[in-house]
């Protein structure tokens, strides 16, 4: 993961947690990479602040000096979600309550958008 690194979510973010300041800050509703992570370097922290309704279920991760931009979004309410990282791989990891019956059914719904800036 490279510094510059972003995570935008549309709450305003209150993670669980300590948050190591020299990998990344948070700074209302975005965590932004401060450093670029190398070898073994981890960063976690929690995505909280989210409210009841499936509107907050919307990521976007952008990666400035790439250009590239990912967008999750989920149909269902959020019970949790954090980021995961480490050099090479970050992960968004949202998580949603299932509620089926045995034998029942449940369906949701996520849509990933992609795009890369063009470079000047």
């Amino acid at each position: 993961v490279q510094g510059g690194t972003t995570v935008t979510v549309p709450y305003t973010l209150a993670p669980k947690g300590a948050v190591n300041p020299q990998q990344v800050s948070l700074e209302g509703h975005r965590a932004i990479y401060r450093a670029d992570l190398r070898g073994e370097d981890k960063a976690v922290f929690g995505l909280q602040g989210f409210g009841s309704t499936a509107s907050d279920y919307d990521f976007t991760v952008a990666d400035p000096k790439s250009g590239i931009t990912v967008r999750m979004q989920g149909d269902q309410p959020l019970v949790d979600a954090s980021v995961w990282s480490i050099a090479p791989v970050m992960a968004v990891e949202p998580f949603i309550q299932v509620d089926a019956e045995p034998r029942g059914e449940f369906r949701w719904n996520y849509t990933y958008s992609y795009s890369v800036a063009q470079q000047r």
